[in-house]
């Protein structure tokens, strides 16, 4: 689509700083529909733009649950209006909106190669990483996740993982799949695509 070849064309146009293996960083604006999620507290995750006709974004549960002060999207107050905890997913609005992302109408594939951006460990700076679909159903804490190599940190939470073909979003970015008590890991683990629609198809029929 034009969006996700803007998308791809804008990322690739900076002057980028090597963060961890295929992950860089640049400052500036990336893309107007993915921003910093921050509360009072000085919590940073990611959000990105779904609706921005309707002000709808999409973050990780775990980046709002709990928290009572103001959410930010940038300058832009935040309200939570629907989550799903089992899914760690979670739906904000803006009065607001923001030039927003697509959603895939497909799950991807083993082997597929994937892109995601956020802003991590509340630096303020973007990252961006380049990847690849490890698997598809991965079994974590009871449920099916996707399974990536590609090199993410804390505060990437909420992030969206697009094709790197087309720039369509396939899944949320939620935890990093850790061996050690780093930062940051090459492998990712975001919730399915199917879960993904399913939830917001739902909300969306309310």
């Amino acid at each position: 689509s034009p969006m996700a070849r803007w998308f791809l064309t804008s990322l690739l146009s900076f002057s980028l700083v090597s963060v961890a293996p295929a992950a860089s960083s640049a400052h500036g604006s990336l893309h107007p529909g993915i921003q910093s999620l921050i509360d009072a507290s000085g919590g940073s995750c990611t959000t990105f733009s779904i609706n921005e006709e309707k002000g709808y974004w999409v973050t990780a549960f775990h980046c709002v649950q709990g928290v009572e002060q103001t959410l930010r999207i940038g300058a832009k107050v935040a309200d939570v209006v629907e989550t799903w905890p089992a899914d760690d997913l979670a739906l904000l609005h803006t009065a607001v909106g923001a030039l927003s992302l697509s959603l895939s109408d497909r799950a991807p594939q083993y082997g597929e190669k994937l892109i995601a951006a956020g802003l991590p460990l509340g630096q303020g700076e973007w990252v961006w990483s380049e990847g690849f679909v490890m698997g598809i159903d991965w079994p974590t804490r009871g449920r099916q996740m996707l399974m990536a190599f590609l090199p993410l940190c804390h505060g990437h939470s909420g992030s969206p993982i697009g094709l790197q073909e087309t720039g369509e979003v396939v899944s949320v970015y939620q935890q990093l799949f850790l061996l050690n008590d780093e930062a940051c890991s090459a492998i990712s683990l975001g919730v399915s695509w199917e879960r993904l629609q399913t939830d917001l198809s739902a909300y969306w029929a309310k």
